[in-house]
């Protein structure tokens, strides 16, 4: 199978023939993965499906919305092999938590999880456009830092004074709360 050929995983018969396309029917897993799936079902989908595909994939069809959130292990494939970065366009969010595995609607949670974490506990790095539109918040300041952060050319700390002594970085929550208020 070519690395660079669109490829259909035909969970449902949702997606029409296309040009060049490699296609997987995969009606086995159509009940098991359908809107929800425990975490070891998207584990076993992951290892039986997906693990035998070459490294890097083209475009990947689903199918019907009854399965974007298989868009998670195959982001974690990607993440393994190059950075990304991830854009979604959906008429309803899929950011919510779900504690029994993974569905429709938690996917993209789980996947802004996959990104390089260079903040440290109780840190928030913004951009340069934060920065400038939080300046003049009291008793906030920012400090550049050096570590490179994959989409801005340049990253912030937040700093403020908090109840301890001295100068603390983090809860970014705070500072937009504020700001939205004046």
């Amino acid at each position: 199978m070519s690395s660079r050929f669109p490829l259909i995983l035909d969970l449902d018969g949702g997606v029409l023939p296309l040009p060049q396309a490699q296609t997987l029917a995969l009606p086995q897993w159509h009940d098991p993965l359908r809107f929800a799936c425990s975490t070891s079902t998207l584990d076993r989908f992951a290892a039986e499906v997906l693990a035998p595909l070459p490294a890097q994939l083209g475009t990947v069809m689903l199918g019907s919305g009854d399965f974007h959130h298989l868009s998670l292990p195959l982001l974690r494939r990607m993440r393994a092999h190059q950075p990304f970065q991830l854009v979604v366009l959906d008429n309803h969010p899929d950011n919510m938590r779900f504690p029994f595995g993974m569905h429709c609607g938690s996917w993209v949670n789980a996947a802004s999880k996959l990104g390089e974490d260079i903040a440290k506990a109780r840190e928030i790095l913004v951009t340069k456009a934060v920065m400038d539109s939080c300046r003049d918040v009291a008793g906030v300041s920012f400090a550049r830092i050096s570590d490179e952060v994959p989409g801005v050319s340049e990253a912030f700390a937040v700093e403020y004074r908090g109840a301890g002594k001295g100068r603390e970085r983090g809860l970014l929550f705070r500072l937009e709360t504020k700001r939205q208020s004046m």
